[in-house]
């Protein structure tokens, strides 16, 4: 294994900005970025262990009655990709088998600014 040393701020939360129609529930992403940083699987499951999962990001707007959930898939695995998925609110529930939109990507820096798109 090459040796490739990261530093806490590798691993930073990113600070989402979003529009007041929406609250963050919960935000797990971090300002690693899966498509600039080269690592072997190795690397990835030792450096990245819990930060790529598929309970990443979930952000509300109970006016628009949507929920952002933002994960990664498939769950831990090097080749995956960040799936964001835009799901309605019926009756309190969320509706997860019939998403609005979905987008996914491998930039970080793509989906922040699907995210800021959606939320604006």
């Amino acid at each position: 294994m090459r040796t490739q040393l990261f530093n806490e701020k590798d691993f930073e939360q990113i600070t989402l900005t979003v529009n007041n129609d929406w609250k963050i529930i919960y935000n797990k992403l971090t300002i690693f970025d899966p498509e600039i940083h080269e690592l072997t699987e190795e690397e990835f499951d030792f450096y990245t262990l819990g930060l790529f999962t598929q309970n990443m990001t979930q952000i509300e707007s109970k006016d628009k009655k949507l929920l952002i959930d933002i994960g990664w898939y498939p769950d831990s695995e090097i080749n995956g990709e960040f799936l964001l998925q835009v799901l309605p609110i019926k009756d309190g529930d969320c509706d997860w088998f019939n998403p609005i939109a979905e987008f996914r990507t491998r930039s970080l820096k793509q989906l922040v600014l699907k995210i800021e798109e959606l939320t604006k």
